[in-house]
């Protein structure tokens, strides 16, 4: 064919649709609620469980990493002398080891900063092999206990801190309290091995022979003779030679492994990323259909001009090329206004996605992939319509010369279709709508389920006091009473407090020996005097810490009332918790108090020991969790951030202030992460609903065009106008009865999958399925309704007109 014979056949049909732009407009905004939310969904669940070449090393696939492993994907840390053991294995290049990452103070310029660090050795960055952006990697010296003080910045923290100056090599930063020599800036390119993007790397500082144990991760780059399963088996058989002659067997349950670094670097997207998966599918098959099936009914109102252009002897390729070219128009509306709708939801998601890390996410933003994927979508399913709707053109053709291929009704075999696919829409929808209901609720029920804490007008926020600053819980203890009593002079406040751990994190165990002589491992939380007046956490029997107990260091502690029933048959009060004997800790505490439960959103109230700040049984600080401040406000007073950070800072003038968050986001990670799955499985919901009635209508209105001459006759033959609109109603609400059944079939089966996974969501909820159907039995009402009142409204002298229908 020709080009000019094809530029004619574009332009006439983009003009005769553009003359009447309804279809393709309607057809366009079907595509552009399915790309609106298909392109980003698939492209985050294809990168969450396909393997991603993002190791941008020399020769990535010549590292490995090296340890224990209970599961392909899943591996543990390691301690410094198994490091020891492994750093001579044969068929190694080079090995180096880091740390699991952590947060650190940091001043820059007047206000300090909380940022993650992680610490390495000498050998890793030589191991991964990438140039630096400017700089060095750390030399052995450096990295000696006893070494002169450096640090390498990342190429983000280079950018925003120091303006990607050169003259940055040299400069000095302030890390928890001590000044530290800026050696290197790493590239842009430098892989995160880790959950956390890691702002500073800091010297391991491991002094050779070191007894204690250190959470390490180790990493190798092989020879070029030697395979993963070589060097796997030389760690296994080294390190089961290590443990045997220290009289260790437990090493036979996480045998040590070698596999390609970049395994370690995928994703697990689990159950939660093959419930988008499911839902991102349907959402392609809900769109397909409906364009499908819109492209379809098209074909079907220009059966008349199809046909006789078939009988004429018009080629499958040239009926199929008027098809196309309404297809390209749609695939240009359609794509551009989904990938416009696209990046303005992503834009409105981004700030929650990153604070939460979601599908393993630090950013989301509209890519070059999802663009690519919202087109090739697009034309598959727009070419799909088109094929099938010149085969039906060309199989009219050749009933031409037949009064019901010209004039007739409707053509059967695409009536059928249509309805078929009306079904496969419904079906779908239910899902989708179905499950979106189910995670709604459980998000709801868990936002507003009574945790036992009165959160109402507190603000929270923590600080990492460094270990080298405050060495041990004394010294912690002195500093939080310190910060709380500036805290209280900030206009509005009405209690302050401050613990150990986060207001839902029961978390950090230790064993206690109960009076009966076993042994219970429970959340210990360490608190001040007034935490409990702060969360307006009630006490139910005996008296909460005094003054004497936090500056006496009387050995009490206060227990809830889980605690109290599961170990103690409710008989709590003057009885002894044994602790291990410690220096600088109490052999036992005794129980002065029963506190009421509470609990994280949508999550059992456990049992939890309280003992104050500065005599806490366990043998040292928890760096790693710092010291958590609350500020319970005076109604209408709101804390500023500038506030707080001066009174911390009065006192403690190197540390940060991460976050002061509000009383809305006090809640649990996995509570915020099943909100903003309720909220993209609902959009798609709403987009589901939305495409159903669509199609819905479509098909209805192209059924009643069709019947336009039998609703004459059948008005003439005295059925009323009521009669008729019953008609194409129950026509329009069959197959939607039909995709209600299956879909809340499916919908259930969904639930009750998810339901392993998902915090407090039902596998069946009665009252979720009854909303769900009433949607859509609004949705296909509202649907039919239109098309149903033309057919109401149907005269009898219609039937009189030959051409009608």
């Amino acid at each position: 064919m020709k080009a000019g014979v094809l530029l004619r056949e574009l332009w006439q049909s983009w003009r005769a649709s553009l003359r009447r732009p309804g279809f393709v407009l309607l057809t366009g905004l079907a595509l552009a609620l399915g790309a609106a939310l298909c392109a980003p969904l698939l492209d985050v669940f294809i990168s969450s469980t396909a393997s991603q070449a993002r190791l941008a090393a020399p020769q990535p696939d010549r590292l490995a990493y090296i340890g224990p492993s209970h599961a392909p994907g899943h591996y543990t840390s390691i301690s410094l002398k198994q490091y020891e053991q492994l750093r001579s294995l044969p068929g190694i290049a080079s090995i180096g080891a880091s740390t699991f990452f952590s947060q650190v103070n940091v001043s820059v310029g007047r206000i300090p900063l909380l940022v993650y660090a992680q610490r390495v050795d000498r050998g890793y960055l030589a191991t991964l092999a990438m140039p630096m952006a400017l700089g060095r990697y750390f030399t052995t010296a450096e990295d000696d206990p006893h070494g002169p003080r450096v640090v390498i910045i990342s190429h983000g923290f280079w950018l925003q801190h120091f303006g990607g100056s050169h003259e940055v090599i040299g400069k000095n930063l302030s890390i928890n309290g001590q000044v530290t020599r800026i050696v290197g800036v790493l590239p842009k390119s430098f892989p995160e091995l880790s959950f956390a993007r890691i702002q500073l790397l800091l010297p391991l500082r491991a002094a050779p022979g070191l007894t204690r144990d250190t959470d390490l991760t180790a990493i190798a780059r092989l020879d070029a003779h030697t395979s993963f399963r070589q060097l796997g088996a030389e760690a296994a058989l080294r390190m089961r030679l290590f443990f045997t002659a220290q009289g260790k067997h437990h090493f036979e349950k996480h045998p040590f492994v070698a596999e390609p670094l970049q395994h370690s670097m995928r994703p697990s997207a689990g159950g939660v990323g093959m419930l988008l998966g499911l839902m991102t599918t349907a959402l392609l098959l809900l769109t397909g259909s409906n364009v499908v099936n819109l492209m379809l009914l098209r074909a079907q109102q220009h059966r008349h001009q199809l046909a006789i252009r078939a009988a004429m002897g018009a080629s499958a390729w040239r009926l199929l090329l008027t098809a196309l070219s309404d297809g390209l128009l749609i695939v240009l509306i359609g794509c551009s206004a989904g990938l416009l709708a696209s990046d303005l939801l992503l834009h409105a998601l981004a700030e929650h996605v990153a604070s939460i890390g979601f599908m393993g996410a630090s950013h989301v933003a509209l890519t070059g992939s999802m663009v690519v994927f919202a087109i090739l979508i697009a034309l598959l399913i727009t070419s799909i319509g088109a094929i099938t709707g010149a085969r039906r053109a060309r199989a009219l053709g050749a009933s031409v010369a037949s009064t019901q291929g010209l004039h007739g009704g409707q053509d059967a075999r695409a009536s059928r279709l249509s309805r078929v696919l009306v079904v496969v829409q419904a079906v779908l929808a239910t899902s989708l709508v179905g499950i979106s209901m189910l995670l709604a609720q459980a998000a709801y029920r868990s936002a507003h389920a009574n945790t036992g804490y009165d959160t109402r007008h507190v603000y929270s926020f923590h600080v990492l006091p460094p270990r080298q600053l405050y060495p041990d819980r004394q010294s912690l203890a002195m500093l939080a009473a310190r910060i709380t009593a500036t805290l209280r002079s900030i206009p509005g406040v009405d209690t302050d407090a401050a613990s150990d751990l986060a207001l839902h994190d029961d978390t950090d165990d230790y064993a206690f020996k109960l009076p009966d002589g076993h042994a219970a491992t429970v959340a210990t939380r360490a608190i001040s005097r007034d935490y409990l007046q702060s969360v307006r956490l009630g006490l139910l029997r005996g008296r909460p810490f005094d003054h004497a107990d936090f500056h006496d260091g009387a050995a009490v502690a206060l227990v809830n009332a889980a605690f109290a029933k599961r170990y103690l048959h409710d008989a709590a009060l003057g009885q002894l918790l044994g602790t291990t004997p410690k220096k600088g800790a109490p052999e036992s505490l005794r129980i002065v108090g029963v506190t009421a439960n509470a609990h994280a959103p949508g999550q059992a109230a456990n049992p939890v020991v309280f003992v104050p700040l500065p005599m806490d049984p366990r043998s040292a600080p928890v760096y790693s969790n710092g010291l958590h401040f609350l500020l319970r406000m005076h109604p209408g007073a709101t804390p500023s951030l500038a506030s707080v950070r001066a009174k911390v800072q009065q006192t403690a003038p190197a540390l940060a202030v991460a976050k002061l968050l509000p009383p809305s986001a006090q809640v649990s990670g996995m509570l915020a992460f099943l909100g903003l799955l309720s909220d993209v499985i609902a959009t798609a919901g709403l987009l589901a609903l939305l495409l159903a009635g669509m199609g819905l209508y479509a098909v209805m209105r192209v059924s009643v065009n069709a019947r336009t001459r039998e609703f004459g006759v059948r008005a003439a033959l005295g059925a009323s106008p009521r009669a008729l609109f019953a008609l194409i109603l129950r026509a329009g609400l069959r197959p939607l009865a039909i995709g209600l059944v299956v879909g809340s079939v499916i919908a259930v089966l969904l639930g009750m999958a998810a339901h392993a996974f998902l915090l407090g969501l039902r596998g069946f909820d009665p009252s979720a399925m009854l909303l769900t159907w009433l949607v859509l039995l609004a949705t296909g009402f509202l649907a039919t309704l239109g098309p149903a009142l033309r057919a109401a409204r149907t005269s009898p002298t219609v039937s009189l007109n030959d051409s009608a229908g």
